[in-house]
């Protein structure tokens, strides 16, 4: 039984970041299909089409399928309507795969902008890369809705152990209309998933709870959120970040604080930072510890 590594690239900016994770696959005994796409000849069914032919290559002997991009758009709707086709999603985040098709459509731009996935059946993460030199150009999209929780860092990945998932094919309604990018659907199945995109909101909540529950999910995504909040937003949310650094410090044990101190500071020694966000993270431990510095 193979594994497969699917790639779709869209001229890609940070070219030896992207070859450096296809080879990591490689390493790992992944095969690797390697696309280049353009916006004309790129499609969301294209994923459908490309995992059915390298199905038919293997003659079905595929034991774990993943694919990378750094289409954003097209990750992220696959993860949604496709969650069941591959075993792992990939976002490469790289400012010129943000959008290659102009004029989307609202059905496009609601999927991709993750509105209403709260309502739907989603198994497993998109994985990302996320440094202090992309952040921006996910900030809101992980602080949106508390988005974060469909995601994990890339360095996470399990090569070698992975969740099957039951096929769930879904219907989209918008506007009174249905839309499906299965092109075998059933449309009369009663299996198929109903997902309503018409109701949701988009809510930014930067309160306590949210940091108390970022810093309990993923250390690096709270790092590197508090920084990227801190320097591209108002100065006031430097209060809210310490008011919440405060509540998590007296709502959880001592030890467990210990070792997400230990966590922060151990990611300041192991990446590259500019060092005003060092100071930052510093100023995150004092007050984690309760002994807080003039900042």
């Amino acid at each position: 039984m193979a594994n497969v590594l699917i790639s779709f690239r869209y001229d890609v900016k940070d070219n030896c970041g992207y070859e450096k994770a296809l080879v990591d696959f490689e390493n790992n005994d992944y095969i690797v299909y390697d696309y280049n796409v353009s916006g004309q000849e790129f499609s969301i069914e294209t994923l459908y089409y490309a995992v059915q032919d390298i199905k038919d290559k293997h003659r079905g002997s595929l034991d774990r399928i993943a694919v990378i991009s750094n289409i954003r758009y097209a990750i992220f709707i696959w993860y949604r309507c496709y969650n069941y086709l591959v075993n792992d999603y990939i976002y490469f985040i790289d400012e010129s795969g943000l959008d290659i098709i102009g004029g989307r459509s609202n059905l496009i731009k609601n999927l991709s902008d993750l509105s209403g996935i709260g309502s739907e059946t989603i198994v497993g993460k998109i994985y990302i890369h996320l440094t202090f030199s992309n952040h921006t150009l996910m900030l809101k999209t992980l602080i949106q809705n508390y988005n974060f929780k469909y995601f994990s860092s890339l360095d996470m990945y399990d090569f070698k152990h992975f969740k099957d998932k039951d096929i769930n094919k879904k219907i989209y309604s918008l506007e009174n209309d249905f839309f499906t990018f299965e092109p075998d659907i059933d449309i009369n199945s009663p299996d198929n998933e109903i997902v309503d995109l018409s109701v949701s909101e988009s809510t930014i909540d930067i309160s306590e709870n949210f940091f108390k529950e970022l810093i309990s999910y993923n250390t690096l995504f709270f790092c590197i959120i508090c920084c990227g909040l801190y320097e591209h937003t108002s100065k006031d949310v430097l209060q809210i970040i310490t008011d919440s650094l405060n509540g998590i410090r007296k709502s959880i044990d001592f030890e467990k604080d210990n070792k997400i101190i230990e966590s922060i500071t151990n990611f300041i020694h192991n990446n590259k930072i500019k060092i005003s966000d060092k100071v930052f993270l510093f100023y995150m431990i004092s007050v984690l510890k309760g002994t807080p510095w003039e900042f």
